[in-house]
């Protein structure tokens, strides 16, 4: 199996699971309808805090799943949770054995009609947004797929800011929804 064979069979496994998601976030959005929130009167803030590790998703996938609690639309959620998933993934993939700090701040901010994200991490300085952006009208052959996560975030968010503060990264992004 090539190098490009691999790639692509990990992208459609993405894609199988991102549609499995939207299946399991319906079927949860039936089941609190009861329990839903009419409209925040004001800013909700949910901080979560994971340790780095890449198991730590399905307590993430938990918590953005109760946000349809808040009228938000299942679509804003499922994108919501391809971003953080990639964003949350590529850090732990960046950090260095022994590293004292792997904790990962993930901040939402849920407003009428948007949410805020705000993910901060330890790791060396990584300013995503200034990655080349990916040419997918190219020939196969010369498509790099280093990157294409975050081509998937830039994507899917509707603003995007990467700033170094001290011994940290932090990226926010902001995603629109109708009310």
């Amino acid at each position: 199996m090539t190098s490009h064979h691999i790639i692509l069979y990990s992208f459609l496994c993405v894609i199988s699971i991102i549609v499995f998601s939207g299946y399991l976030v319906k079927i949860y959005r039936f089941k609190r309808e009861k329990n839903r929130v009419t409209e925040p009167q004001e800013a909700r803030a949910i901080d979560i805090e994971l340790k780095g590790d890449i198991f730590e998703l399905d307590k993430l996938s938990i918590i953005l799943e109760d946000l349809v609690r808040y009228n938000v639309p299942v679509k804003t959620i499922l994108d919501l949770n391809i971003v953080i998933e990639e964003v949350y993934t590529s850090i732990v993939n960046q950090q260095k054995e022994g590293q004292d700090n792997k904790n990962v701040l993930i901040s939402l901010v849920l407003d009428p009609g948007q949410i805020r994200v705000s993910i901060t991490d330890h790791n060396a300085e990584f300013n995503p947004i200034v990655m080349q952006k990916i040419d997918l009208n190219a020939p196969f052959e010369e498509i790099s797929f280093h990157g294409l996560g975050f081509h998937l975030v830039r994507h899917l968010a509707d603003d995007l800011n990467y700033q170094r503060m001290e011994d940290r990264n932090i990226l926010t992004m902001k995603k629109t929804y109708a009310k």
